[in-house]
């Protein structure tokens, strides 16, 4: 089971993979994001996941809201930025080293807004990164996480 904590401007989960290379598939084809990631219905993105790609996700309440890829560095880390009015969301998905695999979900926020929104959408997805967190890391080929 995931361990959540609080942080200064946003929340993170931790767990632990034996797969880290699916969860890195996983985190790195949006299409699957909505099968893992409990606060989404679905992620679409045009073109490869690389830096400076732009997508689309869309929240289990029907809102769409763009992103943006910030860095990927292969099999270790991936952030992705969402823009906020006044403040940015940013998502930083890090796979450590060891058996198992430590797997972190950070989700922060900055800007003039980030501690109101951080106040504000955590209420609503806190509760739900530690699911999140354990559905990606308890992935397996062919198998979808529950």
């Amino acid at each position: 089971m995931a361990e959540t904590r609080q942080l200064r401007r946003g929340f993170a989960a931790v767990a632990t993979t034996e797969d880290p290379g699916e969860v890195w598939r996983r985190w790195t084809e949006p299409a699957t994001w909505g099968t893992w990631d409990r606060g989404l219905r679905r992620a679409e993105l045009d073109g490869p996941f690389v830096p400076g790609a732009r997508g689309v996700i869309t929240g289990l309440d029907g809102r769409r809201s763009v992103f943006m890829v910030r860095e990927v560095v292969p099999g270790q880390r991936v952030v992705v930025d969402v823009p906020l009015p006044g403040a940015a969301m940013t998502l930083t998905r890090t796979l450590g080293t060891g058996a198992p695999t430590p797997v972190e979900h950070r989700v922060t926020f900055s800007g003039l807004l980030g501690g109101p929104w951080a106040a504000v959408l955590g209420r609503r997805f806190r509760p739900l990164l530690g699911p999140t967190v354990d559905a990606v890391a308890g992935a397996r080929d062919g198998a979808t996480p529950t």
